[in-house]
């Protein structure tokens, strides 16, 4: 696989040079442990390949993420290990071994302060812009935020401890007893191998992104793209694994950048996307969703026409991006452009000035786009940048299986307990699957420790017993429950933002939660409506619908019409029996009330119920037959009717009439002759004013006077 041999042999009797700690790779990963053992009073040695220790760190931006350090509580910025390793399995869509992701998390904050306080590291925490994946801003880095600056101050630390560090030397053969590492040879620039015995081994060799076959095997997606890496990354630890019996996680996993420099080869920071930046193709178009992340803008950079695009930027946010030296190296080789028109800029980067012109003008400021990416507030304006880049291979990320002491864990579960590798996986139960074209393996199934079963995850116990891991944000991704003749199904799935309860068949989807804010939509309602329940009415005006407790056919229905009224309808009725309009207004048995409260009853009849009623009740609640209502019928005659008490014979009286079109009032009388018109039906008497005891007036009718 490598130009040398790479390989695993049985112990020697003597070896030329003896160590307590051998580290293999002097990058920020070697440099690191290297310190850490000895300040445990371990004599430690690190052998590099390269003429001088650089590697994949010196590549990069040099940035750490941690949590909770003393450099974001200066800058008022609260966060914890949890929220991070939270961030970290999100981005990573769970994939990771829970245990190490804790580990790292927990651990991250301590190592920088570590270093700060007793090497001298300058770091800072970055607080003006943050990164794909992160909640909160949690990236140190030394003054130049440079990758460069990061390696040489680790290099100057070992120096200062007099840690030994020899260059130039390749690791060829590990030697190993079937239990533990008892040593390692490594192969001179003069072509001579040398062999040294050690009591712990760690390696901190960098992946293989620099041996194009094993890219080709395990990544055949971006096997074509600009390699952003370390040539020394050869991948040497997967030819010991083969000889260790050692396992190897996610060698399909890698991380790319889709903002390199071209032709120039230089990083440009992804700041200049995230604080209102955007890539566009040859066309001028914009063509994704730039939010997701850099790593991801490598395969969409390199879909498009000639695998090139452009970020365009403004001045304010170049600003932001000198802090890096990647960037201000690029400006003065003359890779950023920068224009006072946007159709100025369009020349000097060779694209259509009207397109360009108009996807920055169309851009969805504070509210998302078709992609699904939320712009902020804060505009593009003149003076703009922009650059011309490419998708990139940066490193990749698969490796040997450690457990939480970084052991190497062999494929039995047990691990070997002198070797080391700076490198994260998992164990339990896998099924492998080959990925598309034959190339590679996918894990797609696994059983835990504990019982807990994923379809798609390495991680199954995260959420729950069982865990499903869509492979894209898509319903034919999801859980399908489809019946005996496949005609019917019920799907369920996720996005980053809803879970869905889909009609497999119909491709709606009837029930919608947002997974943040707890909200659920059923029916087909825009993200856009608030509340934390909101339901879509049928063709009839019903959206919810409540039946007796008896379960017989007595139900209710609640819903809005199509002219947005609230109505409550009776046992499926299209006529609802109370509606609340659009302007606040009330109708009972009225579907369209022109007054604030519109009550409309049945035909008039004098004995008959409608209008409004006021009944009057017994001290145990029990409804008397004595009730006081209001009418008006057909007519527009307004009457007052007052019931007679139960076990009083009589029935129902009018106690007051006022015809419209009259103008006159009758009292116990239904066709008033005068303005008022008073007459009595229950007796003689039609108008009487009584004392406590006697009559002091009495009107009556007839010979009674």
């Amino acid at each position: 696989m490598t130009q040398n041999p790479i390989e695993v042999r049985s112990p020697l009797e003597g070896y030329d040079i003896q160590c307590d700690t051998l580290i293999i790779g002097a990058g920020a990963c070697g440099l690191v442990a290297s310190l850490a053992a000895h300040e445990q009073g371990q004599s430690v040695l690190v052998v590099e390949r390269d003429v001088i220790p650089r590697g994949s760190t010196a590549l990069s931006a040099g940035l750490i993420p941690a949590a909770g350090t003393k450099f974001q509580h200066e800058a008022g910025i609260t966060d914890s290990p949890e929220i991070f390793a939270a961030d970290i399995q999100h981005k990573a869509k769970n994939e990771n071994d829970q245990a190490i992701v804790d580990l790292l998390a927990e651990n991250a904050g301590k190592v920088i302060e570590w270093l700060e306080e007793t090497h001298d590291l300058a770091f800072s925490v970055v607080t003006d812009f943050d990164y794909p994946g992160h909640s909160h801003r949690r990236m140190h880095g030394l003054p130049t935020r440079s990758g460069a600056e990061l390696i040489d101050a680790l290099r100057t630390a070992c120096e200062t401890a007099e840690i030994d560090i020899i260059c130039e030397r390749h690791a060829q053969h590990l030697y190993f007893d079937g239990h533990k590492i008892t040593g390692a040879s490594v192969l001179g620039p003069d072509g001579r191998s040398e062999t040294i015995a050690c009591q712990k081994l760690i390696l901190a060799c960098n992946g293989f992104g620099g041996n194009r076959a094993l890219v080709a095997q395990h990544m055949p997606d971006i096997h074509d793209a600009l390699w952003f890496g370390h040539d020394g990354n050869q991948g040497e630890a997967i030819d010991w694994a083969n000889g260790l019996d050692a396992q190897l996680k996610h060698l399909g996993a890698y991380q790319g950048h889709g903002n390199v420099a071209h032709p120039h080869g230089i990083l440009i920071t992804w700041a200049v996307i995230t604080e209102g930046g955007i890539q566009v193709n040859t066309a001028g178009h914009r063509f994704w969703n730039e939010a997701q992340g850099y790593s991801e803008a490598a395969r969409a950079v390199l879909s498009q026409h000639d695998g090139q695009a452009f970020a365009v930027f403004d001045a304010r946010i170049a600003a932001i991006a000198r802090q890096f030296e990647d960037f201000k190296r690029a400006e003065e080789v003359g890779a950023i452009k920068t224009a006072d028109t946007l159709e100025r800029l369009a020349e000097y980067l060779g694209l259509p000035s009207e397109a360009l012109t108009h996807t920055v003008h169309a851009l969805p400021w504070g509210q998302q786009d078709q992609f699904g990416r939320t712009f902020g507030d804060t505009q593009l304006t003149a003076p703009f940048c922009g650059v011309k880049v490419t998708g990139a291979l940066f490193h990749t990320q698969g490796g040997l299986a450690i457990n939480t002491r970084a052991q190497v864990v062999r494929n039995d579960g047990s691990a070997i307990e002198n070797l080391y590798a700076g490198s994260g996986g998992g164990s339990n139960l896998t099924i492998n699957t080959a990925a598309s074209g034959g190339a590679g393996a996918t894990e797609k199934f696994r059983v835990d420790a504990d019982g807990a079963v994923g379809v798609g995850t390495s991680s199954p116990g995260t959420y729950g017993g069982f865990t499903v891991q869509q492979a894209s944000n898509s319903s034919s991704k999801g859980i399908a429950i489809v019946d005996s003749t496949a005609a019917q199904s019920i799907k369920l799935w996720a996005n980053a933002t809803y879970a869905y309860i889909s009609s497999g068949n119909t491709g709606a989807d009837p029930l919608i939660l947002n997974t943040g804010g707890g909200s659920v939509r059923v029916g087909d309602i825009p993200a856009t409506i608030d509340g934390n329940l909101a339901v879509r009415s049928n063709s009839n005006g019903h959206a919810v619908t409540i039946y007796e407790p008896t379960g017989g056919q007595e139900n209710w229905q609640l819903g809005l019409n199509s002219v947005g009224d609230l109505g409550f309808y009776n046992s499926g009725s299209t006529s609802a029996s109370v509606v609340f309009d659009d302007t606040g207004n009330v109708g009972i048995g009225e579907s369209a009330p022109d007054e604030a409260l519109v009550v409309r009853g049945g035909a008039y009849s004098i004995n008959q119920d409608g209008g409004i009623a006021i009944q009057a009740g017994d001290a145990s609640g029990n409804h008397l037959k004595a009730a006081f209502k209001l009418k008006s019928n057909s007519g527009g005659t307004f009457r007052t009717t007052i019931d007679a008490t139960s076990g009083v014979s009589g029935g129902t009286f009018e106690a007051i009439s006022m015809p419209n079109a009259q103008g006159r009032i009758g009292i116990m009388n239904s066709a008033p002759e005068t303005t008022l018109h008073v007459g009595d039906e229950l007796s003689t008497h039609s108008l009487r004013v009584s004392s406590n005891t006697t009559p002091e007036i009495r009107v009556t009718t007839g010979a009674d006077t």
